[in-house]
């Protein structure tokens, strides 16, 4: 014996997870694939991250466990992360950027009104808004807040011509789409085209129609939806963008972003508006104490030819404590599939701390 190192101790750690709330997303999620993620706005804390379909851990520990195999086989991907490693259109959650770019470049203001006519042409193409496309109406003239509330295209059609691609891209890459959040798992970065990333990597000139699809949170933009949590917890928590943790001893490291307060506020308020009566998050319409939202809904190209069903929420309004994503893969409609399950995440929490 040449020396002996005496053994340590390891140090104690503490989860951020919130087990009741880890189980009630885990419940919700069930039988889909989908991604939960709950987070505490003010810090950055990861109290709920489910990915679905899942798989169980112990069965690893035997080497001769059939199990393993059937998850190394199953089309479902249960050793997927969805919340980190899976990249999806963002659809209209994406809008609360393309708002946040067109206020700081002062391509729009609160006073912007864009007509919403039910579609307008890029060349050859016609881009429709959602309302008209599914009931033939059209809602006039549309302000900024009105546009969150109504996640209205036009709107964002326009002002990402107004705004341009690559300014959009400027604010994306602000609150971090587009790269790693840094978290310590296995990650994506996701994609977030311009007019360079286009002709670098499809060989392709940037086109006005490909800026309307950027707007809208389609064409080549892809994110994860941790991601699309933290841009969320940023208009929670009045500006700032925190790095998820998922250790209690770590939280709060969180930096303030270069956004005015007017836009803060504005972009606040139309969320707040789209979670009351006549916004599209109408499962929170009633919901108490106040909730402000954004809903999604994103084209999958997959063969189901079903939709990515988005939802991203805080709560309460005023002083959020807690922050609902969840993305339902080719799940359908957001408000229909996506919010119901916000709705029960949210209703655990405040029930419980009532």
């Amino acid at each position: 014996t040449i020396d002996v190192i005496p053994p340590q101790s390891g140090e104690k750690i503490q989860l951020s997870l919130d087990l009741d709330l880890q189980k009630k997303s885990y419940e919700l999620a069930k039988n889909t694939k989908a991604a939960i993620i709950v987070t505490h706005p003010q810090t950055g804390e990861i109290l709920a991250s489910v990915s679905s379909p899942s798989f169980n851990s112990q069965d690893f520990e035997d080497n001769i466990n059939s199990n393993v195999q059937n998850y190394l086989t199953d089309k479902t991907n249960p050793l997927f992360n969805r919340v980190t490693e899976a990249t999806y259109p963002p659809g209209s959650l994406f809008k609360l950027v393309v708002a946040t770019a067109g206020l700081e470049e002062k391509a729009i203001n609160d006073k912007t009104e864009i007509e919403d006519k039910g579609s307008i042409k890029a060349g050859s193409s016609t881009f429709g808004n959602w309302y008209f496309l599914s009931y033939g109406k059209v809602e006039g003239m549309v302000n900024v807040v009105k546009a969150i509330k109504r996640s209205n295209d036009i709107f964002f059609y326009k002002t990402g011509e107004k705004t341009g691609v690559d300014k959009i891209k400027k604010w994306a890459d602000i609150f971090g789409l587009g790269k790693r959040t840094q978290i310590g798992l296995d990650e994506a970065e996701g994609i977030i085209p311009s007019t360079f990333w286009k002709k670098e990597v499809l060989k392709e000139n940037w086109y006005l129609g490909d800026t309307y699809n950027l707007s809208i949170g389609q064409g080549y933009v892809g994110t994860t939806p941790l991601q699309i949590a933290l841009v969320t917890d940023v208009f929670a928590n009045g500006g700032y963008l925190c790095r998820p943790q998922l250790l209690k001893q770590n939280v709060g490291v969180c930096k303030k972003l270069p956004i005015s307060q007017n836009t803060i506020d504005l972009i606040r308020e139309g969320m707040k508006q789209a979670c009351s009566t006549g916004g599209t998050g109408w499962p929170l319409f009633d919901f108490k104490p106040q909730v402000a939202c954004k809903t999604g809904t994103a084209e999958s190209h997959a063969k189901s030819g079903m939709p990515h069903a988005w939802i991203t929420a805080f709560a309460p309004f005023d002083n959020p404590e807690i922050a609902v994503t969840v993305l339902v893969e080719e799940g359908g409609q957001g408000s229909d599939v996506a919010g119901p399950i916000a709705k029960e995440i949210l209703k655990a929490y405040f029930e419980r701390s009532q």
